[in-house]
């Protein structure tokens, strides 16, 4: 892998990680159509993956460090933010090996994930918006559409956001829950791969490319979550829902082809 390969890569995860396109579906296609077969590529999942996980503690640091201070006060939304990763902490624990067997390198599964996102875009555009505060039923809701995004094309922010908006909770409100709840699965996410990386280490040279892609994910991420904030409090989600639509007719084309 090049130093452009790096750069591009890290640049697909960090924007698409928090833009409702779906990261995994877009590298997927990347991988496949354009031949960027990583390697040491567990190494540079970690990487990319606590990239996306930093910018999120950057863009949200006051609400974080509020949760931590005033806990007490703040004891039902952490318990909310608990709940949510619970579905996604099942399946990732339980069925992670059985997913990536199954599904990986699988366009016509990256097709179908797009057209879910879409659907899931699509409805959050034409609904009327609520005003509540995010609740027991809509965290556990959330956390549901945040497992179904463990599959290839299933945007995780487009599903979660979709998901609350759905629930009538304020689309100031469930942007910000959205990007919260990720940092569990996220950071358990690359957890696990560290694990498996930890048992093949990997030279210098290498590891300045994982910088690279590093470094790349991490302020595309930072840029591509405050853009994201901006679309779903000003309701302009329907690009974003024509895209997966387009980008999953065409990867179910290819993947026919």
């Amino acid at each position: 892998m090049d130093v452009l390969k790096a750069i591009l890569l890290g640049l697909i995860q960090g924007i698409t990680e928090f833009l409702p396109i779906s990261s995994s579906g877009h590298l997927l296609v990347a991988k496949e159509l354009l031949g960027f077969n990583v390697e040491h590529g567990l190494l540079f999942a970690v990487a990319v993956h606590l990239a996306t996980l930093l910018s999120i503690f950057v863009v949200f640091w006051k609400d974080l460090i509020s949760l931590v201070v005033r806990w007490q006060e703040n004891l039902s939304y952490i318990v909310f933010l608990v709940v949510s990763a619970i579905p996604a902490g099942i399946i990732g624990v339980l069925f992670k090996d059985y997913i990536e067997q199954v599904f990986a390198g699988e366009l016509l599964v990256a097709g179908i994930g797009f057209l879910i996102s879409s659907l899931f875009l699509f409805m959050a555009h034409f609904i009327p918006k609520g005003d509540r505060e995010v609740g027991f039923l809509s965290s556990v809701a959330m956390g549901v559409a945040q497992a179904i995004a463990i599959l290839p094309g299933v945007s995780r922010s487009g599903s979660t956001i979709s998901t609350g908006l759905l629930f009538k909770v304020s689309p100031e409100k469930v942007v910000k829950f959205a990007f919260l709840m990720s940092i569990i699965p996220i950071g358990g996410a690359a957890f696990l791969e560290a694990l498996d990386v930890s048992k093949n280490p990997v030279g210098s040279g290498e590891m300045l490319l994982v910088g690279v892609g590093f470094i790349t994910a991490f302020v595309s991420g930072i840029v591509a979550c405050r853009l994201m904030i901006n679309f779903v409090t000003r309701n302009k989600l329907l690009p974003f829902a024509i895209y997966c639509l387009l980008i999953g007719i065409a990867t179910l084309f290819i993947a026919m082809k």
